[in-house]
């Protein structure tokens, strides 16, 4: 059974957040095993780690963190707090969790612009609202508390707290895992493991667990936006690739025996004039999809517009060939179903472009397939530096375009 897209996603982003919350947890359960840790750290750490964070949030503009880091400092302002029962438990597992639910669905609109602001003042009212509460000292009605009767209570029985708390947890957690799946980013799994971090934390009857996973939580959020920053100065943002940036970062990684392939889409500016530039889009990406796939360890980049590279580490171009053509093969075999509808001037021209000559692309029906050509190089026999490779592979994968497309050269 195929798994959708999305729930592929969200199952691949849990897995560093859950190694990561798991490691947290069996630190907290052996601290009498580690070194002890004087009584400051547990005193002002969470706060450093929490003033860290919003500061880098601040620097790199990402202000969905930003209003987390809010919520993770008020609740550690309450935590502490002196409440009637259940409104301390009701605002850091219910209240926070939802608001970092609502906050990770948002669109990152920046700080100070109306939507930022708007954003901040609804989070402000929250937080008053909640602090006239407590100074109201008045206690929350049971029904709030716990609404189900039994039998509908029976699941929740077994949660460490009040059921209107477990399920606001519950949703805001599985509505996050949800984004995450649309949201393939570095930050969406970060809010969703501060969320998480929370809610285990306040549940985990261990001395110091609180403390313990608002640091860390804190700290997995500075590093979510490291993160991000990095993929968006080497990660190409259409197809998922590293690009020509991070691809030079590995010349200077590789040492004396490697090959380099050039792959080019086939006419793929008149498959755009054709089709449309979102059909271009989404031919690039499966494009990419199957470089990425490639074998004999090749790492694939964009290179720019619809050019890609293949890097193969201690491999000579002989060896890259089979790997590279069945790459071609698998591409040229790929039908993609269009499902946008023809624009007004393909429904005008389409009686004229089915008597076109056979090219590097075909259209039956709805669906498809495009070709790419190939050029290959290697360090041993195309030159001592980069450069020269590059320029070897580039000068193939004109050879393969001139010899009629839909090929893999080596050179010479």
């Amino acid at each position: 059974m195929t798994v959708l897209p999305p729930l592929q996603h969200a199952i691949g982003n849990l897995i560093f957040p859950a190694a990561f919350l798991i490691t947290v947890v069996v630190i907290t359960l052996n601290q009498g095993y580690l070194p002890a840790a004087p009584d400051t750290l547990w005193v002002i750490g969470p706060s450093v780690a929490v003033a860290v964070t919003g500061t880098l949030a601040l620097s790199y503009n990402r202000s969905r963190v930003f209003f987390v880091v809010c919520g993770l400092a008020f609740s550690l302002l309450m935590h502490h707090q002196v409440m009637v029962d259940g409104l301390n438990e009701f605002i850091i597992v219910g209240l926070v969790p939802a608001n970092i639910l609502l906050i990770t669905i948002f669109r990152e609109r920046g700080f100070f612009t109306f939507t930022g602001l708007m954003r901040m003042a609804l989070i402000l009212f929250e937080f008053a609202i909640a602090l006239y509460w407590i100074g109201l000292q008045q206690p929350l009605p049971n029904v709030l508390l716990d609404p189900l009767a039994p039998p509908f209570d029976l699941v929740l029985s077994y949660s460490p707290f009040h059921q209107t708390a477990t399920l606001m947890a519950l949703f805001s957690l599985l509505g996050c895992i949800f984004v995450m799946g649309f949201d393939n980013t570095p930050i969406s799994q970060g809010l969703t493991t501060a969320l998480l971090g929370m809610v285990i934390g306040y549940g985990l009857p261990v001395d110091k667990a609180w403390e313990i996973f608002a640091m860390s939580s804190s700290l997995y959020l500075g590093a979510a936006i490291v993160r991000d920053s990095y993929n968006m100065a080497y990660r190409d943002e259409l197809t998922g690739l590293p690009h020509r940036r991070a691809l030079n970062e590995q010349f200077l990684a590789l040492g004396s025996r490697y090959s380099l392939a050039m792959l080019d889409v086939d006419h793929f500016k008149k498959f755009n004039d054709n089709h449309g530039h979102d059909i271009g889009d989404q031919v690039l990406q499966m494009v990419a999809m199957k470089i990425r796939q490639v074998g004999g360890g090749g790492k694939a980049f964009r290179y720019g517009g619809e050019e890609f590279s293949v890097v193969f580490p201690r491999m000579s171009k002989e060896d890259a060939f089979y790997y590279l053509d069945e790459v071609r093969k698998a591409i040229q075999n790929y039908e993609m179903v269009v499902r946008d509808k023809p624009r007004e001037e393909e429904e005008i021209g389409r009686i004229a472009r089915q008597h076109r000559k056979r090219g590097s692309f075909r259209t039956a029906g709805e669906k498809v397939s495009v070709t790419i050509s190939i050029g290959v190089a290697d360090r041993s026999t195309d030159g001592p530096e980069a450069e020269d490779v590059l320029k070897a592979a580039d000068k193939a994968l004109y050879s393969a375009k001139k010899g009629g497309r839909n090929k893999v050269v080596v050179t010479d």
